[in-house]
C-alpha cells in the first residue's frame, strides 16, 4: 500500500471516506524528466490499467487538451517531444483534516495520438525506462544487496528515492552486472537478484513511481465491496482428458472418473468420450510427463471480472477483502483498470482455478508381447 503518510485512525477514516459517499478530485499532470511539473493537463476521460504477470504492470490511457502546445506533447514528425515526457495521476480525497492525495500512476509517455485537437496519449509505468541496456556497471559478491539495488536504481536509472528495508543484512553470493544487450538490462538483472535472494518478495514500482521491495503481502489491507456480480469466460473447446505416451510400453493416463472432464463424465450412451493429448513416444519419463501434462491441461483458469468503488492508494498484489454478493473473498489486486472520468466503477480481474481436487490419474500401461516359442 502506498505510504501517505497518515496515523492508523487517519487511514482508518480514509478508507472510511473512500467506501461510502466522498468527494474526489482526479488530476492529470505532465512531468520532465525530473519529475518537475510541466502542466496540468485538461483531460475528459482515462483509465489506469494493472496486468497480472508482466514486466510492465501497468499503463494508462487518458484523452486530453492542449490547444495551445504549452505542454510539450507534439504528436508530428515536426517536433515529437513527448519521449521527454511523463504522465502522473494524483486522486485526492476529502477527510475531515483535508485532503488526502495518494498517486495511482506515473510512468513515461510512450504515444500520442492527435485527433481533431484532442491528444490521445498512453503512458507506462516506471519499470519501462530500465528495460534496455544500460551503460556498464558490476555489483560485487558480497556487497550488502540492498545497497546494490540501490546504487542499481540511483546511478543507472536517475531514481533519487526508493523504498527498501531498512537493515537487511543479506549480500551479494556472486557478483551482478549490468550492460548494454538487453538481457543485461538493469530491471533484468534487479529481478534477477531479488529472485536469488529474495524469492518471498517483490520488487515493483509503486504507482507513486518509486521503486518497492517488499516481502509478499500476507494480510487484506482494505474491504471492498463488489458492485456486482462476476462476469467470466471460459472456453471448452481445448478440454484433454488424456494423455497418451505411444511407442513400446505405451502409457495413457486418464482424469479420475469423478472429474468433470473424465471420459466417463463425458461418456455418450455408455461409450466413454476420450479428449487425448498425444506426446512424444520414449519410455523415458513417461508417467511423468503424461501426469504433467494432464495437470496442466485439466487445470485451466477462468477469468472473472467484476466491478468495485474505485481505489487509488493501493501497490499490486495488495490483498483485498472483497465482499460480493455471493461471499466474501481475499484476492491481490492482480489485475484490472481504475476509470479516471467522471464516476464510473473500478473493474477488477482475478483468476480461479475452473477444476478442483478429484482423485489421481488413471494409469494404464500397453501389455508386453511375448516372443514366439
Amino acid at each position: 500500500m502506498q505510504p501517505l503518510g497518515l496515523s492508523a485512525a487517519q487511514l482508518a477514516e480514509y478508507h472510511r471516506r473512500l467506501t461510502s459517499s466522498h468527494d474526489e478530485s482526479i488530476s492529470v499532470q505532465v512531468l520532465d524528466p525530473n519529475g518537475a511539473l510541466v502542466g496540468a493537463a485538461s483531460y475528459e476521460d482515462g483509465q489506469i490499467n494493472l496486468q497480472k504477470q508482466v514486466g510492465v504492470r501497468r499503463d494508462c490511457q487518458v484523452t486530453i487538451s492542449d490547444p495551445n502546445r504549452v505542454l510539450g506533447l507534439e504528436s508530428g514528425a515536426w517536433e515529437p517531444t513527448a519521449a521527454n515526457r511523463l504522465l502522473r495521476v494524483t486522486v485526492g480525497i476529502e477527510c475531515s483534516w483535508g485532503i488526502v492525495t495518494a498517486t495511482p500512476f506515473t510512468g513515461p509517455i510512450n504515444s500520442v495520438g492527435d485527433q481533431g485537437g484532442k491528444l490521445q496519449l498512453s503512458a507506462v509505468d516506471m519499470t519501462s525506462l530500465g528495460l534496455r541496456g544500460s551503460k556498464p556497471m558490476t555489483f560485487a559478491r558480497g556487497e550488502l544487496a540492498v545497497d546494490a539495488l540501490t546504487r542499481l536504481y540511483t546511478d543507472a536509472l536517475g531514481y533519487t528515492s526508493v523504498r527498501f528495508p531498512a537493515g537487511n543484512t543479506v549480500r551479494l553470493a556472486k557478483p551482478y552486472s549490468i550492460g548494454w544487450a538487453d538481457d543485461a538490462a538493469p530491471e533484468v538483472i534487479a529481478a534477477q537478484i531479488v529472485a536469488d535472494l529474495f524469492p518471498d518478495w517483490q520488487l515493483f514500482k509503486s504507482g507513486d513511481g518509486i521503486p518497492t521491495l517488499r516481502e509478499k503481502p500476507t494480510e487484506p489491507v482494505l474491504s471492498l465491496d463488489v458492485t456486482t456480480l462476476p462476469e467470466g469466460d471460459a472456453d471448452l473447446s481445448n478440454i484433454v482428458n488424456t494423455a497418451v505416451v505411444p511407442g513400446k510400453g505405451g502409457l495413457v493416463a486418464t482424469l479420475d472418473p469423478t472429474h468433470p472432464w473424465s471420459p466417463e463424465s463425458l461418456a455418450r450412451n455408455g461409450v466413454k468420450r476420450y479428449l487425448p493429448s498425444v506426446l512424444e513416444a520414449g519410455a523415458k519419463d513417461a508417467e511423468k510427463r503424461a501426469l504433467a501434462a494432464l495437470t496442466t491441461a485439466s487445470n485451466t483458469t477462468l477469468d472473472l471480472t467484476f466491478s468495485s468503488i474505485p481505489f487509488w492508494h493501493l501497490d499490486d498484489d495488495d490483498l483485498i477483502h472483497w465482499r460480493t454478493p455471493d461471499g466474501d473473498l481475499v484476492l491481490p489486486w492482480s489485475s484490472g483498470s481504475l476509470p479516471l472520468g467522471p464516476g464510473g466503477d473500478a473493474s477488477i480481474g482475478a483468476p480461479r482455478l475452473s477444476s478442483k481436487a478429484y482423485g489421481k490419474p488413471v494409469i494404464t500401461r500397453s501389455p508386453k508381447k511375448r516372443g514366439k516359442k
